[in-house]
């Protein structure tokens, strides 16, 4: 006689889902143990290597274990970010990262080594940093229209530096040739801050900076913000204009930085890692820090936050084909 295996009753699936539940509730509370490394993709003295370093002392607070940056810059932030996705889902290597540049390859269908969405679990943004079209301090150059104007009087000798192809900066210079006309030469570079010394010595004519990479430099008057590649002005400039309110209202750009792991990390340590990073950027003494430099600090949940992901990479897929951008 055959014996069939009994059917599960729905007390047992309970019993089992709260079992996984509770060894991933107890996984989470166990880290962490060890030194946690945080990944920043760009090289040292870029934004978000500024704003990893913000967080390290209080993280390490926070945490009770010490936080290691380690920067693994290269191709717009993809090869640190390809490190991470390969990484053990165990919590000790994470990764904070201007998200706009894989945002921007995966809607372009570049070939990253990764994908954003399926090989890396998203688990909290850190907020929205204002940027800006930047040019040298003693530049003529006052506004964009001064700017495309000086392209098309200098056809094929303008330059413009970003932190890598397929980066926010780099798309923001493809937008405003396809809206203005226009051919500014594109130079990337690894991070944005290795573009600055090359505009200080007028062998670039301009890049795109957050407040964090520039704002020294426009207090001291070396560098010069024209024009704000976002969506409405900000407090820090009132008087510097959008680019899409001066004539060019497809040329609008946001800079994201958040905190990303690999696939597969217990659900309970993403919303632990969520919440420590929360506490941290809305300490007052920190948020007002972020809030002084242009980059308010977000409260997105880790499920708000791939919500977004998922949801910017639809919104930037019709955008990239029109323009036709290119990985190379």
């Amino acid at each position: 006689m055959l014996h069939h295996p009994k059917r599960a009753t729905p007390a047992l699936l309970m019993l089992c889902a709260w079992t996984l539940l509770a060894a991933g509730a107890a996984k989470a509370q166990s880290w962490p143990t060890r030194p946690v490394t945080i990944v920043v993709t760009f090289p040292p003295g870029g934004s978000s290597d500024i704003v990893a370093r913000f967080m390290t002392a209080p993280l390490q607070a926070s945490l009770g274990q010490p936080v290691l940056v380690d920067n693994k810059p290269g191709a717009g932030g993809t090869i640190g970010a390809a490190a991470v996705a390969r990484a053990a889902p165990d919590g000790y290597t994470l990764m904070l990262t201007l998200h706009d540049g894989m945002v921007i390859g995966k809607a372009a269908g570049f070939q990253l080594g990764f994908d954003p969405v399926a090989d890396l679990t998203a688990i909290a943004q850190i907020g929205i940093s204002d940027i800006y079209w930047t040019v040298k301090g003693d530049s003529p150059i006052r506004n964009i229209q001064d700017f495309v104007a000086h392209v098309k009087a200098n056809p094929g000798k303008v330059s413009f530096g970003s932190n890598g192809i397929g980066s926010s900066p780099h798309l923001a210079m493809e937008l405003l040739n396809s809206a203005a006309g226009i051919n500014i030469t594109h130079v990337p570079f690894r991070g944005g801050a290795q573009a600055v010394p090359e505009v200080l010595a007028g062998r670039l004519d301009a890049l795109m900076a957050t407040p964090a990479l520039g704002l020294s430099h426009y207090q001291a008057g070396t560098l010069k913000p024209i024009a704000l590649v976002g969506t409405q002005r900000s407090p820090l400039f009132p008087n510097i204009a959008t680019i899409a309110e001066s004539g060019f209202p497809d040329v609008s750009i946001s800079l994201g930085v958040g905190v990303f792991g690999p696939k597969g990390l217990p659900r309970a340590l993403v919303e632990q890692v969520n919440q420590d990073v929360r506490r941290v950027i809305n300490a007052p003494e920190m948020k007002a820090r972020f809030v002084a430099e242009g980059f308010p600090p977000s409260n997105l949940s880790a499920a708000e936050y791939e919500t977004s992901i998922v949801r910017e990479i639809a919104r930037m897929e019709p955008l990239v084909k029109r323009i036709n951008f290119r990985q190379a």
